[in-house]
């Protein structure tokens, strides 16, 4: 498990039952961390994780930072704008057993799918026919060859489910409020 915090960014790390085992603080600016919205780590070790520059509102500075478990930075890829391998409003990633990382955009509708170099490999559209005026896509996992979606458009909330070309299998969840 992996954590966030800052400014600085503080990368926080624990094993599978809680523990503390390491943190690393990346400084702002190109290889740095500004405002990190959301992460994931590979099969590997290697931390992604999906940061936005906000310092100037009109110029955004979007990508994703891929950093070994010290700390040390490798590469980053992707851009501010509308783009493959570009990014206006993204805020959630997951990462396949096979190194995939799926991306998707708040506000839209679509799964971009990436190498772990950046190099844009599908991208689908996820139907939104019951949810007219669909705010968008909320989170999304990836687990055991499946990907699961969420959308939001008050107050319906749907999980849609594709494999991982991006077929749509089923989906659960409407109308309806918790007690």
């Amino acid at each position: 498990l992996v954590s966030t915090q800052g400014p600085p960014a503080t990368v926080y790390r624990f094993d599978a039952s809680g523990n503390y085992i390491g943190e690393f603080t990346s400084e702002t600016g190109s290889n740095g961390l500004n405002f990190p919205f959301a992460l994931d780590v590979s099969n590997d070790g290697e931390v992604f994780i999906f940061d936005v520059d906000i310092s100037d509102l009109n110029n955004r500075i979007s990508k994703i930072k891929v950093y070994d478990e010290q700390g040390n930075f490798l590469r980053s890829w992707g851009d501010f704008g509308d783009g493959p391998g570009q990014f206006d409003n993204a805020i959630r990633l997951s990462i396949a057993k096979t190194g995939e990382i799926y991306v998707i955009e708040e506000g839209e509708v679509e799964v971009e799918v990436y190498d772990k170099f950046g190099t844009l490999i599908n991208q689908w559209m996820v139907p939104s026919n019951k949810l007219s005026g669909a705010s968008g896509i909320t989170d999304i996992f990836h687990f055991q060859g499946r990907v699961y979606v969420s959308l939001f458009a008050e107050p319906v909330e749907q999980v849609k489910v594709f494999n991982e070309q991006g077929k749509f299998l089923f989906e659960f969840g409407e109308l309806g409020f918790a007690e």
